[in-house]
């Protein structure tokens, strides 16, 4: 059997999708505007560590998506991880592209100039964590 060359072609147009632009810019769109807010809103930081890549941020960018997988792991109602000895929780992902991730969810991602690898890449990311764009 032949493997399907337009798998990772699907997984790019997928990343290149409308639907992925709409949500990211629903999300720039509820980004808080207002000194008071971005305190409000940065007063739960996590430490994710991704693949031995650090990222500090916040549950509510976390929880943007409602019905991802991130939300879901770090929900109001519990965390689904074990916290390691340094605070930090771990998931054994490549932590090369989940920055992008994380500007996806805070509004502020542009795929101008990734090159189409990079793109297929963060298209099987952003399956694993079930985003919705």
């Amino acid at each position: 059997g032949k493997s399907s060359p337009s798998l990772k072609a699907a997984m790019a147009d997928f990343a290149l999708a409308p639907s992925w632009q709409q949500e990211s810019e629903r999300f720039r769109q509820s980004v808080p505007r207002t000194v008071e807010a971005v305190k409000a809103c940065t007063k739960d930081q996590i430490l994710l560590d991704i693949g031995g890549v650090r990222f500090r941020t916040t549950l509510a960018t976390l929880r943007r998506d409602e019905n991802s997988l991130l939300a879901q792991m770090f929900s109001i109602t519990g965390f689904q991880l074990d916290q390691e000895p340094d605070g930090s929780y771990f998931m054994d992902r490549d932590g090369t592209h989940f920055r992008y991730i994380l500007n996806y969810l805070r509004g502020c991602f542009n795929h101008d100039g990734l090159p189409r690898s990079t793109i297929a890449a963060l298209a099987n990311e952003a399956e694993f964590y079930q985003l919705r764009g």
